[in-house]
């Protein structure tokens, strides 16, 4: 049996070494009768340290170690079970922690049933927990600015029909929560400035955006941003449709209740927002209708893209089976039908899910003979998930994209 001596605190009266140990056996263990070597007071105790560094004790060991030592020293005994105890316990949370995880990644990515397949896949397209209040806001003149909208997909059954997105009764038939921001007209101006569809992130909800709702605020823009229609697990692939369906039904009441036509209109989006806003984009177009601008924020090809990216990250990229997810968000597909939109791409230089290579893959889709601007512009010090710090810039940058629009 290894074992570690250390310096310790007895108690006066009640040293912890026993004194009928032999000399030679104290001597061999690296202690003289003075104590260890370098020690100068004979007074000095020592308890034995099991596994201590260079000697690990086995798991199997320990337990045995500590019963002997349990019979010499009761209460020192009694600490190593515990040490023992927590050690073991640490050990198996950490293992059911990766069986876990890899439990996860198999029910996702490997043959199962469609119903758990759905709810995986369910837990990607959400809905809304809880619908964000103005009065949330901490920022006053943008908390009296906010004006609630709430309107009806079902209201748009044509537009949606002929865009070919469709519409089904009992399914798209739900209401949408929506924030209407006006714009402040910007001191010497006397042109309004368009009005900015938003589509948030997954990992976000429209109440979390008030630095870049302020920002364009403050830059004179009206921004309609709303939230999407509560998740349904029955059929995931109409769940991501009613996704569109929803942007493009934003849009289109903008232009019928607010007064914003189309062609005054930038369609933005973040991640899975920034797929929605391509769809949107291009259903606009089916419909005859051109909007001023595309800005995607982080944005990627198709999601099974998305996920190998994040997978790879962890070495996990193999367990991918893209030919299973039923959740396409192609946003190369809708680009490949834009004819005459100008596209701006802000993508964060260290967004490791949706890389600058992305963007890359996503602009070299935008057919050739669409003449109208395209530009990527990589956000400095930026990752996937965007913060307060993150804003300001994305206003900049969007604000001299929607600007340079005039001049074409």
């Amino acid at each position: 049996m290894s074992v570690q001596w250390f310096n310790a605190m007895p108690n006066a009266g009640s040293p912890l070494v026993d004194s009928s140990a032999p000399q030679a056996a104290l001597t061999q263990s690296g202690v003289s009768g003075n104590g260890i070597a370098g020690q100068s007071s004979h007074r000095d105790a020592f308890i034995p340290r099991f596994g201590a560094s260079g000697h690990p004790a086995s798991v199997l060991s320990r337990p045995r170690q500590a019963l002997n030592w349990l019979m010499r020293k009761p209460w020192e005994g009694l600490k190593q079970i515990a040490r023992w105890v927590c050690d073991l316990a640490s050990t198996v949370m950490m293992l059911m922690k990766w069986v876990g995880l890899l439990g996860l990644g198999l029910l996702t990515f490997f043959p199962v049933s469609s119903r758990v397949k759905s709810y995986v896949q369910g837990r990607f397209l959400f809905g809304p927990k809880h619908l964000p209040s103005p009065g949330s806001q901490k920022d006053k003149a943008l908390r009296q600015a906010i004006r609630p909208q709430l309107f009806q997909m079902e209201d748009y059954r044509q537009e949606l029909t002929r865009s070919g997105l469709g519409f089904h009764p009992g399914h798209d038939d739900v209401p949408l929560h929506a924030w209407y921001i006006p714009g402040k007209q910007p001191k010497g101006s006397c042109q309004p400035r368009p009005c900015i569809i938003y589509s948030h992130g997954r990992g976000s909800t429209m109440g979390e955006m008030e630095g870049m709702l302020k920002g364009f605020m403050n830059k004179g823009y009206d921004v309609l941003i709303y939230e999407y229609p509560r998740r349904q697990l029955d059929d995931i692939k109409a769940v991501e449709q009613r996704l569109f369906k929803a942007g493009l039904s934003a849009s289109l009441y903008a232009r019928d209740v607010l007064h914003q036509p189309i062609a005054n209109q930038v369609i933005m989006g973040n991640s899975l927002g920034s797929s929605v806003s391509a769809q949107v984009v291009s259903a606009l177009q089916t419909l005859g209708e051109k909007p001023k601008g595309l800005i995607m924020v982080s944005s990627f090809p198709k999601v099974q893209e998305g996920f190998l990216q994040y997978l790879n990250r962890f070495g996990l990229g193999w367990m991918l089976d893209a030919e299973r997810i039923d959740v396409k968000l192609d946003s190369r597909q809708a680009l490949q039908k834009n004819r005459e939109v100008p596209v701006l791409f802000l993508q964060g230089d260290h967004d490791k899910n949706t890389p600058v290579a992305m963007a890359e893959a996503l602009k070299a889709c935008i057919p050739a003979e669409n003449k109208a601007p395209r530009q990527i512009v990589k956000m400095p010090k930026t990752k996937h998930s965007l913060n307060e710090a993150d804003y300001p810039f994305i206003v900049d940058q969007s604000d001299a994209f929607i600007q340079s629009l005039a001049v074409h």
